[in-house]
């Protein structure tokens, strides 16, 4: 539901309104809910896709989604994490020898220490991120302030 006309001009082009912000590999994102108007006289102003709302500048259209157009987030099912059980592995050791309990042991050991090691790496990546996040952060507080 975009405007079909803006102050009794038609629009002749509806775009994808481009976010200012870039993702961390360069490329553009555009807003779901709002849209660029392209103007038969040549000029350009957003509208909100959810009703005839129009402004020239992208920040009241953000805030008229805000205000006319809110709704709840949907709570995303937290799933995994440390927190979850799992249940006990139970093992038969009364026909075992000393031997096969510890390459048993050794065995899960391993297999324990390869999970260890690929969480340590996520860490390490999402740790990473976080703290060029964070100096971007910083940089545009800067210009800002």
């Amino acid at each position: 539901m975009t405007a079909e006309h803006v102050n009794g001009v038609k629009v002749i082009d509806v775009l994808l309104a481009e976010s200012p912000v870039k993702t961390p590999t360069g490329r553009t994102i555009h807003f779901k809910r709002m849209v660029e108007l392209v103007l038969e006289d040549g000029s350009t102003v957003y509208g909100c896709t959810e009703c005839d709302y129009t402004d020239s500048a992208l920040g009241r259209i953000r805030s008229h989604l805000s205000r006319e157009h809110w709704t709840r987030p949907v709570p995303r099912k937290v799933t995994g994490g440390a927190r979850r059980s799992r249940p006990a592995a139970t093992v038969d050791v009364a026909g075992l020898s000393v031997a096969d309990l510890l390459n048993s042991a050794a065995t899960q050991i391993e297999a324990l220490n390869d999970a260890l090691q690929r969480v340590a790496e996520d860490r390490n990546t999402w740790k990473a991120r976080a703290l060029k996040a964070e100096r971007a952060m910083a940089k545009l507080k800067g210009l800002l302030s």
